[in-house]
């Protein structure tokens, strides 16, 4: 298999929550299969960034600017999920 580019809503380090679990567990068995480059959100900090660079060939990880309140409440004016008001 080539190189496999993978995409998240955040940095799946560390797995403690729903999205990053499910990420991390994609992005572990992908590894196994060929190189993996990661593009990703993160909430401000870089925390897991270490972990992410021991398992991808590559790495992006942009921070997200907007806060997740703000996101939250155009998302329910504007009647979007807010996953697209957030990012």
């Amino acid at each position: 298999m080539g190189e496999i580019l993978f995409l998240a809503h955040r940095v799946p380090f560390p797995p403690d929550r729903g999205d990053r679990i499910r990420s991390h567990h994609l992005l572990k068995a992908l590894a196994r299969l060929g190189p993996v480059h990661v593009g990703c959100f993160a909430d401000g900090d870089r925390a897991g960034e270490a972990a992410l660079a021991q398992v991808a060939a590559s790495h992006c990880i942009v921070p997200r600017t907007k806060p997740l309140p703000l996101a939250g409440i155009e998302a329910v004016l504007a009647g979007k999920p807010v996953s697209l008001t957030a990012f």
